[in-house]
């Protein structure tokens, strides 16, 4: 948004859109039912049709920070590239937690979409960076 680039916004949103598509068709494939909600003391929401393994919110979380991680430009202090990592592993360990906590998911799928998806954002982030030309996404980060 800073540099009012469409490049950068369409790579964010395809680092954004495959990843969290992958965890979708992962979640057709394996079928894994969602947690009894009827074993919780109370229930949040209420109970979805989809499907629970993979997490799509953890997925979502996970994949929205690499995007945003691999767009910091490249003369960023390693100070704040730290924070940065930081402030993202924050998000994606509390949106996590959440989904667990509200018994949306067992943990084994929330663990499964933070291995899963930083290969496939940091692989897709590599191959975005060696077919169109660079403006703005992180080397450093992906090379």
């Amino acid at each position: 948004m800073v540099r009012r680039s469409l490049l950068v916004g369409a790579r964010l949103a395809v680092m954004i859109a495959v990843p969290w598509g992958f965890v979708a068709v992962v979640k057709l494939v394996v079928r894994r039912p969602r947690p009894d909600g009827d074993l919780l003391l109370h229930q949040l929401l209420a109970e979805p049709t989809s499907f629970s393994y993979p997490s799509g919110h953890t997925a979502f979380a996970t994949a929205l920070c690499l995007a945003i991680l691999c767009a910091l430009p490249a003369a960023t202090t390693r100070f704040r590239i730290g924070l940065g990592i930081a402030l993202a592993a924050l998000v994606v360990l509390a949106t996590a937690w959440s989904r667990v906590a509200v018994g949306m998911h067992y943990s084994t799928d929330v663990l499964a979409s933070m291995l899963l998806i930083p290969p496939l954002s940091l692989l897709l982030a590599r191959i975005i960076t060696r077919t169109v030309p660079d403006h703005g996404f992180r080397d450093r980060i992906v090379a």
